[in-house]
């Protein structure tokens, strides 16, 4: 066995991975995946064929010269520049559904450990300790794999179809933001900001900065005026914000592996906050029954978010509204 980086090895990492698309299920949102799975590949590890900064790819060839696994990371550091700022750890190897396969479950057992340590050994260079894995949510196998090498359950990308529309109470005063609402949706996401980083295993930073959040309540406001995105605040009957949520349009390129998974157009739910006071009233429900109607309203089947695993509050929140997974990423410090 022969252990290469994916730029000295392309052809046999490329045909490899195109076939491993070629072998996942399409999305329960899809009735049909249109992927061209070598179209997908090339996408899937340009940046390692490419040899970018801060990528880590392998393969693992047998005998015969013949791929039977293969592990490409981003190795990601989370300054307050970076777009992960507020909801990643500060620092980690990130690991795409698309970027990682074996031959079989023996295989896996074999080879996944020793393409995990060439990672590590690039990783380690950066100071990156923590890695993040995605995998299909019935895709045992794979699970198992990881378990093994100390990954547990992190955050999961559930989805749901954006109609029938959720019933909810009409006590609910759900409107539009406006620039006026500024700080108290920045006050309400570090509120959530520092929930996740002290309740859960994320490794996501408390007491954060405040200007990548300032800037990103901005652009939910500019979006919101120009029409392009919306987002939602909820207020108390003394028209205090206890509630937001962001809402987001996403089109995939006809070359994403995304397309295996996710609809070539979507709906995302970004940041949902509540506040302690209000929680446990109806205030979620109202607005993700808002956040649905709206992507119904303009003709978008599928709506899509990320809730964390470990968060006792939202995953059940996010099953109850009828989100199920569809990616789950699998986290550890294991680097």
């Amino acid at each position: 066995m022969t252990v290469l980086r994916i730029a000295d090895a392309a052809a046999a990492a490329i045909g490899f991975t195109s076939d491993s698309i070629a072998g996942q299920e399409a999305s329960p949102l899809l009735s049909a995946s249109t992927l061209d799975p070598d179209l997908a590949a090339q996408s899937a590890l340009a940046r390692y064929l490419d040899e970018t900064p801060h990528s880590s790819g392998w393969v693992a060839l047998d005998d015969s010269g013949s791929a039977v696994a293969v592990l490409a990371a981003q190795l990601e550091l989370a300054d307050e520049n970076h777009p992960g700022y507020t909801y990643m750890p500060p620092a980690y190897a990130y690991v795409p559904l698309s970027c990682w396969g074996v031959s079989s479950a023996y295989d896996g057992e074999k080879f996944l450990p020793q393409l995990v340590e060439q990672v590590a050994k690039d990783a380690r260079e950066l100071g990156i300790h923590r890695l993040l894995v995605q995998t299909r949510p019935h895709d045992w196998v794979a699970g198992g794999l990881w378990r093994q090498l100390g990954l547990m359950p992190d955050t999961i990308l559930a989805g749901r179809r954006s109609t029938p529309p959720l019933a909810v109470s009409d006590d609910i005063d759900i409107r539009t933001v406006t620039g006026d609402d500024e700080d108290a949706l920045v006050s309400l996401a570090f509120e959530e900001h520092d929930y996740h980083a002290l309740n859960t295993g994320t490794g996501t930073r408390a007491n954060q900065v405040v200007g990548p959040t300032r800037r990103a309540v901005r652009e939910w406001i500019d979006d919101q005026a120009a029409g392009t995105d919306n987002a939602f605040v909820a207020v108390n009957a003394a028209g205090q914000v206890v509630g937001s949520i962001a809402l987001h349009t996403v089109t995939l390129p006809s070359e994403s592996p995304g397309r295996n998974y996710y609809p070539a157009l979507y709906g995302y739910i970004g940041l949902t906050s509540v506040t302690a006071e209000a929680r446990g009233h109806g205030v979620g429900r109202a607005l993700t029954a808002r956040a649905l109607t709206t992507f119904a309203a303009r003709g978008i089947e599928h709506v899509l978010l990320h809730y964390v695993d470990d968060n006792s509050l939202s995953r059940p929140f996010w099953n109850r509204m009828g989100f199920s997974p569809l990616v789950v990423t699998l986290g550890g410090d294991i680097l």
